[in-house]
């Protein structure tokens, strides 16, 4: 469980490195972040099936992620619940499954500017990337085969919604 409050006014920055989950694992993770009146909060997670280099292929699986974000008095802001298992797996070919992707991240931005920034952010996007904007969220997601080209198209999002250089590890 990891739990994140961010005071009146600041601004958290959450770039985790990418979750791998091989064959046979199991993780239950949930992410829930509180927000101060006026705070601003840019998190990534990011999501990889298996090593590439590996040539690693997952038949089983049992992974629970939620992500909750409230503001200061508990009132739901986004949510988010992604669960996969050997059945999911299974259809990993299909379009409304995986659709043989084993990258999948989601870049989440809250601030009372995420509306504004919209078309600047699907200006950066890259080829594998989708984003949308509705209140005061902006949400890219991004999916392909390979970690370091969806960080390479969401590093350009990222510098651009406010912190100007990205930390050392998220660039090698």
């Amino acid at each position: 469980d990891v739990s994140i409050e961010i005071g009146e006014d600041a601004f958290c920055l959450w770039l985790p490195q990418e979750t791998i989950a091989f064959d046979a694992s199991a993780l239950d993770r949930k992410t829930t972040v509180t927000l101060g009146q006026g705070a601003r909060f840019l998190g990534v997670e990011t999501l990889v099936l298996g090593r590439q280099a590996m040539n690693e292929t997952l038949s089983g699986i049992d992974l629970t992620d939620k992500r909750q974000i409230y503001d200061i008095a508990g009132t739901p802001i986004h949510a988010e619940h992604i669960q996969l298992s050997p059945n999911t797996l299974s259809r990993r070919t299909e379009k409304a499954g995986l659709a043989d992707n084993t990258v999948f991240a989601t870049l989440v931005y809250l601030a009372e500017d995420a509306e504004d920034r919209i078309d600047a952010v699907r200006h950066r996007l890259g080829s594998t990337c989708v984003a949308s904007a509705w209140g005061n969220r902006l949400v890219v997601r991004a999916d392909g085969d390979d970690s370091w080209t969806i960080r390479k198209h969401l590093i350009p999002i990222i510098e651009y919604l406010g912190i100007g250089r990205i930390p050392r590890v998220w660039q090698t």
